[in-house]
This record gives C-alpha cells, sequence and structure tokens, in this order.
C-alpha cells in the first residue's frame, strides 16, 4: 500500500496506566489479570475498559487481536476522557475469527457505549468475518451509539466483501457499514469525530447497495475530517436518521457506488427541520455512480440551510450534485489529480485544481499526515496537504 493511501506506523513506548497485548506473546496477554504493565498485560480491550477510568489511557501492544466483537461500556468524562491507543498505528490488529459469528449482539468488532472515549491507531480487519460466506452477524467494522467520541488515524476496511454473504444481507435490507455513529437519542449534539481514518472496501465493489454505506452518521453535530474512503458499495458517507448540524471537511472519496456524500434526515430520529445547518467543505469525490454531492430527505431552508463549499466532483455519473435547499459554491468538476488512483496514492500532483483552493471555514489544522494546514497561500481541498 503506498505511502499516500494513508498507511504509516510510528514507534512504541508509550506509558498507560494499563496494558493490553496478544496471546501470542511471550509473555502472553491474560484477561486473568488487570494489564497494570506490559508484564502482565490483558489480552482484551473489553477487560481492559472494565478497568480503565476518566483521564486513564489504556496502550495496546502491536500484534493480532481476534475476537467475536469487544464491548466498551465505561466512559471518561469531559476534559477527561479513556483513551485507548495502539502503541504503533495500525499495529494493534482486531480482527475477526474465521467462521465464528459475532457475539455481542450489535453486530461490530468494535462495539463503543462509553462517551467521553477516544479509539487511536487501531486497525480493524474485517477479512476473516467473510470466511464462511453465510454468516449475517458482522455488520459493522467499529460501532459506537453514545456521545462526545473520537476515532482517529485508524484503518478500516474488508467488510462483508464475499459476495453470498453481502446478498444475504442486501436481501434482508441489513444495513452496516466500517464506520458508523447510531445516537439519534434526543436531538441533542453527540460531538462524534472521526479524524484521519482510512476506510475502504466495504462491500463487493462488483454490487451496489442502498443499505451498506462505509462511513456514517445518524445524530447531531458529529465531525469527519481528512479521511480517505473508498471502494464503497453504497454511500461514502451518509447522513441519515437524525443527523443535522455535521461537519464534513478536507476528506477524500474514490470509487463509490452510490453518492459520494449524503445529507440527508428520515425514519427513526428524525428531529424537527430535518439535516440543517450542516456544512460540507474542501472534499474531494472522485468516480461515484451516483452523485458527487447530494441532499436527502428531510432537509433545513432559509437561514438553516445546509451549505456545500468547495468541494471537487469529478467523474460522478450523475452529476456534481443534486440539492433540495442547500446553499453551494465552488464546487468544480475537474480531475483532482490525484498521485495514482491504482495504487492509491491521493496525494495532489503540481497543477491540481484542489491545491490552494480550500476554504479556511471548518478546515482542520492538521491534514491525515498530521502536516500542519495550510502550507500554501491558503487551505488545500482533500485529505493531503501539498
Amino acid at each position: 500500500m503506498a505511502a499516500g493511501s494513508g498507511k504509516k506506523r510510528g514507534t512504541g513506548g508509550l506509558v498507560g496506566n494499563y496494558y493490553v497485548r496478544p496471546t501470542t506473546d511471550t509473555p502472553p496477554g491474560s484477561d486473568s489479570n488487570n494489564g497494570p504493565s506490559r508484564t502482565p498485560a490483558s489480552a482484551t480491550l473489553q477487560k481492559a475498559s472494565t478497568v480503565a477510568t476518566a483521564g486513564q489511557t489504556v496502550g495496546f501492544l502491536a500484534g493480532n487481536y481476534p475476537g467475536r466483537g469487544d464491548v466498551v461500556s465505561s466512559s471518561g468524562t469531559a476534559g477527561n476522557p479513556i483513551t485507548y491507543i495502539s502503541e504503533v498505528q495500525w499495529g494493534a490488529r482486531l480482527i475477526g475469527i474465521a467462521g465464528q459469528t459475532c457475539n455481542n449482539g450489535y453486530f461490530g468488532r468494535l462495539v463503543n457505549h462509553g462517551s467521553w472515549n477516544i479509539f487511536d491507531g487501531f486497525e480493524i480487519d474485517m477479512t476473516l468475518c467473510n470466511a464462511g460466506g453465510t454468516d449475517t452477524s458482522w455488520q459493522f467494522g467499529l460501532y459506537t451509539n453514545a456521545q462526545n467520541v473520537t476515532v482517529k488515524r485508524c484503518w478500516l476496511h474488508h467488510l462483508c466483501t464475499n459476495l453470498t454473504q453481502y446478498n444475504l444481507l442486501e436481501n434482508a435490507a441489513i444495513g452496516g457499514g466500517l464506520l458508523n455513529h447510531d445516537w439519534w437519542n434526543d436531538g441533542s449534539p453527540n460531538n462524534t469525530l472521526f479524524d484521519r481514518c482510512l476506510v475502504h472496501d466495504a462491500g463487493p465493489i462488483s454490487q451496489s447497495s442502498t443499505h451498506l454505506h462505509t462511513v456514517s452518521l445518524t445524530g447531531a453535530g458529529g465531525t469527519i475530517t481528512n479521511c480517505i474512503i473508498y471502494n464503497s458499495v453504497g454511500e461514502g458517507i451518509a447522513m441519515w436518521h437524525g443527523a443535522t448540524t455535521e461537519h464534513i471537511v478536507n476528506n477524500v472519496l474514490y470509487n463509490i457506488k452510490g453518492n459520494g456524500i449524503t445529507a440527508g434526515a428520515g425514519d427513526s430520529g428524525l428531529v424537527a427541520g430535518g439535516n440543517a445547518n450542516t456544512r460540507v467543505n474542501n472534499n474531494i469525490i472522485h468516480t461515484a455512480a451516483g452523485h458527487g454531492l447530494k441532499e436527502e430527505g428531510t432537509v433545513g431552508s432559509g437561514g438553516n440551510a445546509n451549505s456545500f463549499i468547495n468541494n471537487i466532483c469529478f467523474n460522478c455519473a450523475q452529476g456534481a450534485s443534486l440539492f433540495i435547499n442547500a446553499t453551494s459554491s465552488g464546487t468544480t468538476t475537474g480531475d483532482p489529480l490525484f498521485v495514482s488512483t491504482s495504487t492509491p496514492d491521493f496525494h495532489l500532483q503540481a497543477g491540481s485544481p484542489g491545491i490552494n483552493t480550500g476554504t479556511a471555514t471548518l478546515a482542520p489544522s492538521t491534514d491525515f499526515s498530521g502536516a500542519t494546514r495550510p502550507q500554501g497561500a491558503t487551505y488545500d481541498r482533500g485529505a493531503y496537504e501539498q
């Protein structure tokens, strides 16, 4: 995988309050202890979450962590979150177990019910969950239904790519996705942040889905920044149910079989006024079978209308955009000139229309790789700053 696809590893040495290590290590991790040090360390995220408290950090040593679905229920507090971090970015690999079903009732490899939690640097590899072909219990990579949750620098991939498994889910109208926030309880802001995540291969890319979406927000006040999303059978980024007041800024979406970014609201959880005051800025959508940008369902109007500023929509089969009430400016349709879509490498080449053409409004202070924004006269579009 090329550097521009987002893959980056760091070094170990994190000082944490608790530690988790694979059972294949010497000595092995074990949930018979609380993981007060690297030796002894716990063996699972779920065990660590039962001992960590507000303001504490749980460090994960590099290696494979097979499981049938870890569930986190403990919460941090405002200003004192609980941080779960891979000591080496993408070194701690949460994987499924071939031929075994998800056993947590929420159908995800990592399910979070706790507020004020941070998940940093994990790989969530769903490949083995596809092995059986007839197992419909694996529907999510990371699923969270709490408030004030941050997922950053994570790599999530290969959900439901087995065609037989996919058809069973699709025919039953069962939804899912790799990175999903599912809070629509009362319309209050959830303050979810998905930042600098690499998310790809949701479903068999030969298909097209109305139920399986790669990244989704279903409650109020979420933010998605600096994410790279590609090979999606459904929407690249979907906002629905009680979604409203979302910020979708400086992301890259490539090879999307639905719409690139859909701002909508409807069905269970719909709040008064629908999806309103959502801001979609500085994104690049390259190759979508639907629209690059779209509004659906119940959306804001007038002073509460959604806005789409300085996005690139290239090679979108149904057009750059289809809006109901939104305001839009600065949308362009030229080739963004990625270094490579086959490798892939989503850095921008010299001469790209995305360089120095973004808006400063809501732009993140760093890019996917952690480089400072802006580097030039103003902000770039997409996940990388040149």
